[in-house]
C-alpha cells in the first residue's frame, strides 16, 4: 500500500470502514484498518492473525486489539504515525509515553526518533525517574541505560538539593560503586555523597558510611580520607566500617608509596573509574649511552591534573619468570573495556605476540599471536 493510500485512508478514517478497533488502558477505542497496521506493525500482524484464526473473529464486524501500556490520546499519535509518517511535535510530557508504545508495537524507526529527541531535552529528573524502575508498570531497558549514561557523566557535578532530594539510596548506591561515573576527582563523589545526604540528613544519615565504603580510597589523598570522611560525623560512628576505610587507605598509601608491592586481584577500591581521562604510555624506545633499547616502563598522563603520574598498581606487561615485555612500536587497540598490544619491537626484534589488558580489573592476559612478525 503506497504512503498516499495510507495517507487518504487516515483523512477519511470517519467515511470509511474500519474493520479494526484498538482499544486503550484507558478504556478508549481508536478505528483504523487492520491491513494497514498489520503491514507497519509486528506486533498488530501477529495480534489480527490470532483473532482472526485462533479466536475465530471472522464474523466480528470489527476485530479489537487492546493496548495494554498506552492511553488513548498516545495511540492516536502512534495510528496516525503509521498512515502518515508524521508526528505532532514532541515535547517534554509525551515523549516517553509515545515512545515505549512505539517499542511495544515494533515501530522502530518511531522509537528512534524519540530516543534521538530524549538525549536533546532530557534532565536529571528525567534521568532519575527512568532508573528508578521499581514503580514503573512498563520499565524499558533502552530509556533506563539512556538515563544511566546521562547520570554517569554528569552527576557528579549535581549539588542542587531539587535534584538530589529524588535520588534513592539505592540508585545512590548504584553510582557510587559504578566504574562509568564520570568523576575527575574522587573528591566530587565524597561531596556529592554529602549534598545527597543534606537533602534529609535524618533519614540519609544512616546511609552515609555505607556509600562512603565504596569510594576509591586509592584515588583520595591519605589525610583526606582521615579527615574528610572518617572524621565526619555520619561516618566516625560506624566503628566498624570506618576500621575497613583506615586499613584500605593504609594499603592504597602503601602501594603508591611503593613500601610494598601490589600482587593479584586489584581490590575495586584501587580501581580507576573508566571514563577518567588518561594517557596510558607502555615501553618505547629509550638511550642508553649512544644507543637505544626497548623499556618495560609504564607512564600515565591525567588530563585533568595535567600531571604524569606513577601507576599504584602493577601495568606492565608480564614475560614470565617474574620479568616484563620491554616494548617498542607496538599497534594499541582499545575494544570496548580491553586494551590490546600487538606485535611491535621486543629487544629489538619484530614480534608476534599480542596482549589484552583489562581496564576493568587491570588485569595483563595473552592473547593468540598475530600471524607473522611486525
Amino acid at each position: 500500500m503506497s504512503a498516499l493510500t495510507r495517507q487518504k485512508l487516515w483523512e477519511e478514517r470517519s467515511r470509511t470502514k474500519c474493520d479494526l478497533e484498538v482499544e486503550s488502558c484507558d478504556g478508549g477505542f481508536v478505528l483504523a484498518h487492520s491491513e494497514v497496521l498489520s503491514s507497519a506493525s509486528p506486533f498488530f500482524e501477529m495480534a489480527i492473525w490470532a483473532q482472526k484464526h485462533i479466536m475465530k473473529n471472522v464474523d466480528s464486524e470489527r476485530i479489537t486489539v487492546k493496548i495494554p501500556c498506552c492511553s488513548a490520546s498516545t495511540i492516536i499519535e502512534l495510528i496516525k504515525f503509521i498512515y502518515t509518517g508524521n508526528l505532532n511535535k514532541l515535547n517534554p510530557f509525551t515523549v516517553t509515553d509515545i515512545y515505549r508504545g512505539a517499542d511495544f508495537l515494533c515501530l522502530d524507526n518511531l522509537a528512534q526518533i524519540c530516543c534521538d529527541y530524549f538525549k536533546n531535552i532530557i534532565t536529571f529528573n528525567d534521568c532519575i525517574q527512568l532508573v528508578q524502575t521499581e514503580n514503573t508498570p512498563w520499565p524499558d531497558k533502552r530509556l533506563e541505560t539512556l538515563g544511566w549514561a546521562h547520570l554517569h557523566a554528569r552527576i557528579s557535578y549535581e549539588r542542587s538539593a531539587d535534584v538530589l532530594k529524588s535520588v534513592s539510596a539505592k540508585t545512590m548506591a548504584a553510582l557510587v560503586s559504578s566504574d562509568r561515573l564520570n568523576a575527575p576527582r574522587e573528591e566530587l563523589v565524597w561531596e556529592l555523597i554529602i549534598s545527597w545526604a543534606g537533602c534529609d540528613a535524618a533519614d540519609r544519615a544512616q546511609d552515609v558510611p555505607k556509600l562512603a565504603m565504596l569510594l576509591r580510597i586509592g584515588f583520595l589523598p591519605f589525610s583526606y580520607v582521615l579527615k574528610e570522611i572518617i572524621e565526619n560525623p555520619m561516618v566516625g560512628h560506624a566503628t566498624d566500617i570506618c576500621t575497613i576505610i583506615r586499613r584500605r587507605n593504609l594499603e592504597a598509601d602503601a602501594v603508591v608509596s611503593k613500601s610494598v608491592n601490589h600482587s593479584g586481584a586489584v581490590p575495586t577500591f584501587m580501581k580507576p573509574r573508566l571514563p577518567y581521562s588518561l594517557i596510558l604510555i607502555l615501553g618505547g624506545k629509550v638511550l642508553q649511552g649512544n644507543a637505544s633499547a626497548s623499556t618495560d616502563t609504564v607512564q600515565i598522563f591525567d588530563f585533568h591534573t595535567q600531571q604524569w603520574l606513577k601507576p599504584k598498581v602493577e601495568l606492565r606487561v608480564p614475560q614470565g619468570d617474574d620479568s616484563f615485555r620491554r616494548l617498542a612500536f607496538q599497534k594499541v587497540v582499545l575494544q570496548g573495556h580491553d586494551l590490546y598490544l600487538l606485535g611491535g619491537a621486543e629487544n629489538g626484534a619484530p614480534s608476534t605476540r599480542c596482549d589484552k589488558l583489562d581496564l576493568t580489573s587491570l588485569k595483563w592476559s595473552r592473547v593468540k599471536d598475530i600471524s607473522f612478525a611486525k
